[in-house]
């Protein structure tokens, strides 16, 4: 994950994409390599991505790398090795109705200085502490559980 973090913004101009208001739902995958990986540019997120009702069997999980506005609702992951989310320069995310390990190690990760506002909704909050890391340039009050 380190290469996402060492990637440089260049100046926004006429060729700079914008990718933003994209839903998928209702995806049933077994044995992919990689869950998801939704990879914005540092210079332009993608933004205001929804996944809902997602069942995926895989060797890795989901990445999502300088994302805005990303909705994960239902969102089923079933991962060989390794967090099943992992998140770096991502802000404005709400993590709902998403099954976790407990025990297993942290489940989330969340690196990157611009990484905010991350809400992740448990039932149970005291499993908060066992299955969220943050790096350490990662803000105190960046990651929420709710």
């Amino acid at each position: 994950m380190t290469p996402y973090l060492e990637r440089k913004e260049v100046p926004i101009d006429e060729g700079t994409p914008v990718f933003r208001n994209i839903k998928i739902k209702n995806i049933y995958c077994r044995s992919a390599e990689q869950a998801i990986l939704v990879l914005g540019l540092p210079e332009m997120a993608i933004s205001q991505v929804q996944f809902e009702n997602v069942n995926i069997s895989a060797d890795k999980g989901l990445i999502a790398v300088d994302a805005d506005n990303l909705k994960l609702k239902d969102v089923n992951l079933r991962i060989k090795s390794g967090p099943a989310f992992s998140f770096i320069q991502t802000r404005n995310l709400t993590l709902d109705d998403v099954p976790l390990t407990i025990g297993n190690g942290p489940q989330i990760i969340v690196n990157g200085s611009k990484s905010a506002n991350i809400k992740v909704n448990l039932e149970d909050k005291t499993d908060c502490l066992n299955i969220i890391s943050k790096g350490k340039d990662v803000l105190p009050d960046a990651v929420k559980c709710e």
